[in-house]
């Protein structure tokens, strides 16, 4: 593969372990600002790309995008086994959703109280598991329907 140090800015791909990358078409992505990217990790040719005006899905490698869910402001997404989990920002207040990509179904989450300032910055869905990182450091978890925090602000509780 090439020097990463040859790579021009955008997304890349590698479907062979990282030993060679090449640049994402994204097309359909122009007039959509793009706040980050998630690969489905079932799926290696599913990629997802969200942002301030919502989240678009490619099939085939990131080459050709489209809407998945549009007009609401994503802020970080999570995927695995066809589902997604994010959160978007509602107003003042944010709301989690799990979005099943099987049957187009949605559910939603409330989320922890957050102190002042702090966002979320990560979310992780795993079978019935959520984890969400926020920007002081803090770990939660989220199973049954509820929020336990197991990092405060870096520290273990």
């Amino acid at each position: 593969g090439e020097a990463t140090n040859e790579l021009k800015p955008g997304f890349y791909r590698s479907f062979d372990g990282g030993s060679s990358f090449e640049p994402m078409a994204l097309d359909g992505v122009d007039g959509n600002k793009v706040a980050g990217i998630v690969a489905d990790a079932t799926e290696s040719k599913r990629v997802f790309l969200y942002g301030p005006s919502g989240i678009l899905v490619s099939t085939n490698g990131g080459d050709t995008f489209e809407p998945l869910i549009e007009g609401e402001k994503i802020v970080t997404v999570g995927s695995e086994d066809g589902r997604l989990a994010y959160i978007h920002q509602d107003g003042m207040s944010l709301e989690g959703v799990v979005y099943d990509l099987e049957d187009d179904s949605t559910t939603t989450f409330e989320l922890p109280e957050m102190e002042g300032e702090v966002v979320p910055i990560d979310l992780s869905i795993k079978g019935d598991r959520l984890l969400l990182v926020t920007s002081d450091n803090s770990v939660y978890e989220y199973e049954q329907n509820e929020w336990q925090t197991l990092l405060q602000a870096g520290e273990i509780d």
